[in-house]
């Protein structure tokens, strides 16, 4: 798989629970210098200041810098937070999805990160599946449609 897609990130190393939650408390420093795209994952993450400063530097930097980045069309910032923050719930999906969770059939215990892994895979496979079968019956169902609407 190509690991530059924007939902491969599994190997993804958030910003830590301590380091939010200072900048939250307004006891640390911000996203900045080698942090300043570095997003935070942990509990409340999509309104964690952190990452609302995190939002607001990438749609600043993409305002700036529209020409050099093949950005044209006339969004506002609002629109463009707006598309950010989907790729991020995305790219949140994606990094928790190999983490382990409570074992499916033994509720007391959590999985092993071989276990995860391959159960992120078994996902990943029933979802392309599903995509596949979806897109079939999308083809089939506009094919009919202009063989009998015609």
């Amino acid at each position: 798989m190509n690991q530059n897609h924007i939902n491969h990130f599994e190997n993804y190393i958030p910003i830590s629970d301590e380091i939010a939650k200072k900048f939250s408390d307004e006891e640390g420093p911000g996203p900045q210098d080698q942090t300043k795209y570095q997003l935070y994952f942990g509990e409340g993450w999509r309104g964690a200041r952190w990452n609302v400063v995190v939002v607001q530097n990438m749609t600043s930097y993409a305002m700036d810098n529209r020409n050099d980045e093949r950005f044209h069309g006339d969004l506002s910032s609002e629109a463009i937070q707006a598309i950010f923050w989907s790729y991020i719930t995305q790219s949140k999906d994606s990094w928790k999805q190999k983490k382990p969770r409570v074992h499916e059939e033994e509720r007391d215990r959590f999985e092993t990160t071989a276990e995860a892994a391959n159960r992120a895979q078994v996902d990943a496979v029933k979802r392309y599946k599903s995509v596949r079968k979806a897109n079939r019956k999308r083809t089939v169902s506009v094919a009919l449609c202009t063989f009998y609407c015609i």
